[in-house]
Formats: structure tokens, sequence, C-alpha cells
């Protein structure tokens, strides 16, 4: 039975620019010949890629959730200038009903006492009060 020439071979572990390195010639720097058992480095290999694998998995998840907060943080937004401009039109409907309510009690108090400018001045605004509150509506 031949052993394949690669597991008789001599290896090298270098370090080039700062990393480590495995290679068949001798190093141009530091390094020493060392005996690769191809299994394990093959079992180290597999585990570094996995465990690369699981962190690019794990970025992913990561940047999924923060787009889904910032979705929900965006559609919470939302949510709140519709309530805020709904609130502000409701206002803006009530004040416009009560400064009708209170030109039409003029133009009826200016009936009783009669001043016929009165009457005419309250019911003029009376009505356009009412108008912008039916805008509103």
């Amino acid at each position: 039975m031949a052993i394949p020439p690669a597991a008789n071979a001599a290896a090298y572990k270098c370090t080039v620019e700062g990393k480590v390195v495995y290679q068949q010639s001798p190093c141009a720097g530091e390094g020493k010949a060392v005996k690769i058992d191809n299994d394990t480095e093959e079992k180290k290999l597999n585990r570094q890629m996995e465990s690369q694998e699981a962190a690019r998995r794990r970025q992913e998840l990561d940047n999924m959730a923060k787009g889904v907060d910032r979705r929900s943080a965006q559609e919470i937004n939302t949510q709140m200038q519709i309530l805020e401009n709904q609130r502000q039109r409701q206002e803006a409907l009530d004040f416009h009903r009560r400064r009708a309510e209170e030109y039409r009690a003029l133009e009826e108090e200016s009936k009783i006492h009669g001043s016929e400018y009165m009457e005419v001045w309250g019911r003029n605004h009376a009505e356009e009060q009412e108008k912008r509150a039916n805008e509103l509506q």
C-alpha cells in the first residue's frame, strides 16, 4: 500500500506579513518544519469555515432584527403623526363649533334687543364658523 506523496512531504509553518501560513517550501523568514496531520488540519479548516459561516449568519440575523426595529419605529412614528393630526383636526373642529354657537347666541340676543347690525354680524360669523367646521369633517 503506497502512501500518497503529500502525506510524506515536509511542511513548514511560516509567518508571512504577520499571519501564520503552511507551505511545502522552507520559510523565507521565520518558520520551522512541522509534521501536518492532514485529518487534523482538515478538521481545523472545517471548524474555521463553520465558525465564519455561523458569524455571517448571526450578522445577517442581527441586521434583519435591526431592519425590523427600524420599520417598527417608523410605523410607530407614522401612527403617532396620524393620531396627532387627528387630534389637531378635532381641536379645530371643536373650536369652530363653539365659535358658531357663540355667534348664534349673539344673533339671538341681538334679535331680542333690536340690534339689526349685531344680528346680521352674528349670523354671518356663525355661518363662517359652521362652514369651517364642515370643511374639517
